[in-house]
């Protein structure tokens, strides 16, 4: 079991980008190629191989370990919505099913289960499985209420999306995109069956967003965002103007809204780029209160 720990969880070395090279390398390297199925079936058996005796059932066995350890770290980062380069180096594409958050207690607690015995961990794998198929599940069923609701209220959509919140499956936070370029933020839990109160948000647009949406950096960060980026820009008390651009794809309900974290750029009077684009982080609410929301939503109260 230590060993198919260890070895299960060391695609995440590959976090060390972000320690070395900042956010930046982070949103671009970290579940890159060290979660790759090509990386998991090529060093899978070479380390199990090293790790066996002599015998052929030994090699056999720990071959089988290492490889189906390695797989099952990418497999599982799938299940969330920050996305696995699974194809990496072939492909950059991000593979997500909006299954899991990427905290999920629910989802920890059966894994700690399998630990208790074979049997045990049989029964918590299955169980496992059918939790975040289960998930799976959910945000479809969020995402078709959602596009029900709106086109019986008349509204035209391009798209309808929800993703998982944290700590639990229940509440999914719902964007729907207008062809106006406007997007409309709710939150649906299962237990609660009335209509999603929508947030309307209208992005920014212009030159000023071409400008820092023309960089290096904002092409990384859309690409990291799965294209689900919100614009925003302001002017500041000094005459330059801010532009900002958060991942929508996370947040919750109030100054979160739009978005956890994302990217912000400095531009002169005259358009031109001064400063940034640099990564931040939105202010969040205190842990008790963020716990309260999510117990809240997942029950539905409003």
């Amino acid at each position: 079991m230590a060993v198919g720990a260890v070895v299960a969880m060391s695609p995440d070395l590959d976090i060390v980008a972000g320690w070395l090279g900042g956010t930046f390398a982070e949103w671009a390297h970290h579940r890159g190629v060290t979660h790759s199925v090509f990386v998991a079936a090529l060093a899978g058996p070479l380390i199990g191989r090293a790790l066996a005796s002599r015998s052929p059932s030994s090699r056999r066995d720990w071959m089988w370990l290492c490889f189906l350890a390695l797989a099952s770290h990418g497999l599982l980062d799938m299940m969330t919505s920050y996305g696995t380069q699974l194809l990496a180096p072939l492909s950059r594409h991000r593979f997500a099913i909006d299954a899991l958050a990427v905290i999920d207690l629910g989802f920890t607690s059966i894994l700690s289960l399998s630990l208790i015995s074979r049997r045990a961990a049989l029964a918590g794998l299955g169980l496992a499985w059918v939790y975040a198929l289960g998930g799976w599940a959910l945000n479809g069923q969020a995402e078709t209420l959602a596009a029900r609701g709106l086109d019986a209220s008349g509204t035209r959509t391009v798209a309808v999306d929800a993703w998982p919140t944290l700590l639990q499956p229940l509440w999914r936070r719902v964007v729907a995109r207008l062809p106006d370029g406007q997007i409309l933020i709710g939150f649906h839990s299962a237990l609660d069956e009335r209509p999603i109160e929508w947030r309307p948000m209208r992005p920014a647009d212009g030159p000023p967003v071409a400008v820092v949406a023309a960089t290096p950096e904002a092409a990384l960060f859309e690409w990291f965002a799965n294209g689900r980026v919100f614009w925003r820009m302001a002017p500041d008390g000094d005459g330059t103007l801010v532009v900002e651009a958060t991942d929508y794809r996370y947040g919750l309900p109030g100054e979160s809204g739009t978005g956890f974290w994302g990217i912000r750029a400095r531009l002169d009077p005259a358009g031109r780029l001064i400063a940034g684009p640099e990564p931040f982080q939105v202010a969040r609410a205190a842990p008790q209160a963020t716990i309260a929301m999510l117990w809240n939503g997942m029950l539905g109260r409003r």
